[in-house]
């Protein structure tokens, strides 16, 4: 605990606290984290644990900002003068406070994200990709189009072949529609279609679009 106080109140100097635990500490902070939601995805196959990882490891590099940033604006004047490079450290820790409070609004829902943050948030979520939903599906890959704004979900479902007499899409549908409130953030945002996309283990396809319209937002 002593340790954690010497940090974050800057008396290791800050090159140190800059260096190490800003540059080298947060790299490790990063790889922790996303190994994490990659091996559950891979080896756990339980989406609860997984989401519950995936907001762990969102939580945890937030934190980590802060405190760091909060560490480096303290040992830019620890025993010293601020001077040219403090407050270029101060600078960059200030801004990565309100990275980190912008990214804390975006997880508790607060801020919509933009498109370009949902196709990049895309394209880590597919690093952890695929992952067992329940027995028989997988969530194969999320894909985006920025043109129709839409986001997909692509499942793998363990059935010989999928048309109109083996899976209903009005149907589907339907019981999709229950849960709109799981769409909520996405719908009210920047994404205007999310489509819901089956894939038989011939290849074959069946889809469902849901709109914002359709859950009522």
């Amino acid at each position: 605990m002593q340790a954690i106080r010497n940090v974050l109140f800057g008396t290791y100097g800050l090159a140190v606290t800059y260096w190490l635990w800003g540059v080298v500490g947060s790299l490790v902070v990063m790889v922790i984290a996303y190994s994490a939601v990659a091996v559950s995805a891979k080896f756990v196959h339980n989406a609860a644990i997984y989401n519950l990882l995936t907001y762990g490891s969102a939580v945890l590099s937030i934190l980590w900002a802060v405190f760091v940033s909060v560490a480096i604006i303290n040992a830019s004047t620890y025993n010293r003068e601020r001077g040219f490079w403090g407050w270029i450290a101060t600078i960059i820790a200030g801004l990565g406070i309100l990275r980190a409070l912008y990214s804390a609004a975006v997880v508790v829902g607060l801020q919509s994200l933009s498109f370009s943050d949902i196709e990049s948030s895309v394209a880590i979520e597919n690093l952890g990709l695929p992952v067992e939903i329940e027995q028989g599906l997988t969530l194969d890959r999320m894909e985006t189009n920025r043109s129709e704004q839409s986001l997909t979900y692509v499942y793998g479902f363990d059935y010989p072949t999928l048309n109109s007499e083996t899976f209903d899409t009005t149907l589907a549908k339907e019981g999709t529609l229950e849960s709109c409130e799981e769409f909520r953030d996405w719908l009210t945002g920047a994404v205007k279609k999310i489509v819901l996309v089956w894939r038989a283990n011939d290849g074959t396809t069946q889809s469902i679009e849901i709109l914002p319209e359709d859950c009522g937002f």
